[in-house]
């Protein structure tokens, strides 16, 4: 997903509009996925919205394991999430 500029009802006719990415969170960072224009040291406010199928719930049942409930169990951690 490319970064694009989403426009808000003005509400007191100052309000710029949203920046809107998709980032992933590594080693206690957000990193975004593509280029992000912002002032070095930006204040923002950051809202989450995850994805409504995770990674874990696309590949289940594509391959039988050996162990069936350890798959379940390691596709259930935090860790594969």
């Amino acid at each position: 997903m490319a970064t694009k500029m989403i426009k808000k009802k003005k509400t007191d006719g100052k309000r710029k509009p949203d920046l809107v990415f998709t980032a992933v969170f590594e080693d206690g960072v957000l990193k975004p996925l593509s280029d992000v224009r912002l002032p070095k040291r930006k204040k923002l406010t950051v809202v989450i919205r995850q994805e409504k199928v995770s990674l874990a719930d696309q590949l289940h049942g594509l391959f039988k394991p050996k162990n069936q409930k350890l798959a379940d169990e390691i596709i259930a951690s935090e860790d594969w999430l």
